[in-house]
C-alpha cells in the first residue's frame, strides 16, 4: 500500500512540475525574444573637436549587424569602410574592413551600448590577426560617446 501512495506523490508532483514549466516557458521565451529584437540600426556619431566619427547599423537579424564606420579627422588620415558583427548582451563585436592611405586593412572591433548611444572598445591586439586577444578584457572608452542621430544628419 506504501508503494502505491509513492507513486502517487511521485506523479502529482512531476504533473505539477509539467504544468508549472508549460505555462512559464512561453514567458521565458518571449522575454528572450523581446531582448533579441531590440533595434539599433540608426547612426550613432561622436565629435571630437574637429574630428567626426560614425558608427551606422543599416542592417540586423536577429544577433548579426552590417553597417559602416568612418573616421574622418581633421588633420591626418581618415579611414571608412564595412562593419560586420554581432550584437550580443549590449556589445557589438565584429570587423571593421576599411581603406586608409590607399591600404586595404580589417580589424576587429567592439562597441558598447549604453542608454541609447555607444562607446568604443580598446584592448590589446593580435599583430598577426588585428584580433582583440582577449575579448573580456576590453575597455570601454566612454569619453567618446557615439550619439544617436539622424542619419541625414551625420557626416
Amino acid at each position: 500500500m506504501k508503494k502505491y501512495i509513492i507513486i502517487a506523490i511521485v506523479l502529482l508532483v512531476a504533473l505539477g512540475a509539467f504544468f508549472y514549466i508549460k505555462n512559464e516557458k512561453p514567458q521565458m521565451l518571449e522575454e528572450v525574444a523581446t531582448i533579441e529584437k531590440e533595434n539599433i540600426t540608426g547612426c550613432y556619431v561622436a565629435r571630437l573637436g574637429k574630428d567626426i566619427y560614425t558608427l551606422e547599423i543599416t542592417s540586423q537579424e536577429e544577433r548579426l549587424v552590417n553597417g559602416t564606420l568612418r573616421f574622418k579627422n581633421f588633420e591626418k588620415d581618415s579611414s571608412s569602410g564595412t562593419l560586420q558583427g554581432t550584437y550580443n548582451n549590449d556589445i557589438i563585436l565584429g570587423t571593421y574592413a576599411f581603406q586608409s592611405e590607399g591600404m586595404d586593412s580589417e580589424i576587429e572591433v567592439a562597441f558598447k551600448k549604453t542608454g541609447d548611444n555607444f562607446i568604443r572598445g580598446y584592448g590589446d591586439m593580435s599583430t598577426s590577426t588585428n584580433k582583440f586577444m582577449d575579448i573580456d578584457a576590453i575597455k570601454y572608452d566612454d569619453s567618446v560617446v557615439f550619439m544617436k542621430e539622424e542619419c541625414t544628419q551625420a557626416v
